[in-house]
């Protein structure tokens, strides 16, 4: 009842369509048929009516590989984020353990 199984054809990329799914563009367009307060929904038939320029596979592949490198890069850099709040509280830490 709360989810949508989508089955894709050939000549789509389902790595791009997933970038695309998780994008703002899309929660855009989605939002137009949202219905509830609450529980937000949106019925199968508005999900049918979503029309999408999708490019030809190969600038689908192209267009994943450079969005995937780009969740890297910002997954590396969560992470670099996290290390440095580790360490200035553990030099906190030391510092004012050091009495």
């Amino acid at each position: 009842m709360f989810f949508t199984i989508i089955r894709l054809k050939e000549g789509y990329n389902p790595t791009f369509i997933f970038h695309l799914l998780n994008s703002s563009y899309f929660q855009r367009e989605v939002n137009k048929y949202i219905e509830g307060s609450a529980l937000k929904v949106i019925k199968i038939e508005y999900l049918r009516e979503l029309e999408f320029n999708i490019p030809d596979i190969e600038t689908q592949n192209q267009c994943t590989e450079f969005l995937n490198l780009l969740d890297k890069r910002n997954n590396l850099l969560k992470n670099y984020i996290k290390l440095t709040d580790d360490f200035k509280n553990h030099v906190l830490y030391e510092l004012l353990n050091e009495n």
